[in-house]
């Protein structure tokens, strides 16, 4: 009676309901493993990705740009677009000022799940106009657990984050990409005593424009949910905080 993340034009008896699936695909840098301990590369990665054919040619056109531990509706995509460019000749000059004019070498370690394996071939394509070549590791789960996750013995992976508003990773010691801001902590200090729901909404958008400057991560896309389900079926949730389907409020009219 219901459907999620699937699409279909022809279904007289069904709604379609299209919104932003709430687990956004992130390229995760190892601050402080060489070279990307330099936050000058770090941007350079960040100005040399296309979101906008992430989500044509892996999203079939749907979806959207995506911020740092954010709700889907807590940004619009013009704000988005206004602090996350695609500037490919910015990535050159960032890259020749770190002493790397002819680009650099790095190791993309990826998890066994599609999205991972198509976003890395994606991103090696996009890197390699701006001279950084990237050599793919494919690996199954217990390797990336221990390699990336626990030894944090990586370059760059790419994997889904699902958790709900996860800024508090960014103000972790030892968390696996090693990004260690004495500004972003405080601020996370503030969002954590904040009891104004829009004064704490507001703290939660700084923290997110303190990680976004600083190239923490490179915000690749997130993907479009999509969901249909019968027209009697009234509760549905078309937009969601998690990736799940809460029934809770679901019921036949």
């Amino acid at each position: 009676d219901w459907s999620s993340n699937v699409c279909s034009s022809d279904l007289p008896q069904s709604t379609i309901h299209q919104a932003i699936n709430p687990a956004p695909l992130h390229l995760y840098l190892s601050a402080k493993h060489f070279p990307f301990n330099d936050m000058r590369l770090r941007k350079a990665i960040d100005y040399a990705i296309d979101r906008d054919e992430f989500v044509r040619v892996l999203s079939n056109g749907q979806g959207g740009w995506g911020m740092p531990g954010a709700f889907s509706d807590t940004w619009t995509q013009d704000e988005i677009k206004q602090i996350l460019k695609y500037d490919p000749a910015q990535a050159k000059k960032l890259m020749a000022e770190a002493g790397y004019p002819n680009g650099f070498e790095a190791t993309l370690k990826l998890p066994p799940v599609g999205y991972a394996q198509r976003a890395g071939e994606v991103l090696a394509a996009q890197m390699g106009k701006v001279g950084i070549k990237l050599a793919i590791t494919q690996l199954q789960w217990p390797q990336w657990l221990a390699e990336v996750f626990k030894e944090r013995n990586y370059d760059l992976t790419i994997v889904a984050h699902t958790e709900a508003n996860d800024l508090d990773r960014y103000a972790r010691d030892g968390y696996y990409w090693n990004y260690n801001s004495p500004e972003f902590k405080a601020k996370w200090r503030e969002v954590v005593a904040a009891t104004d729901f829009t004064k704490r909404d507001e703290l939660l958008k700084e923290c997110q424009r303190i990680i976004a400057r600083d190239a923490v991560n490179g915000y690749l896309y997130q993907l479009a949910k999509i969901g249909v389900w019968k027209k009697d079926l009234v509760g549905m949730w078309e937009n969601s905080p998690t990736p799940s389907v809460n029934l809770a409020g679901v019921y036949w009219k």
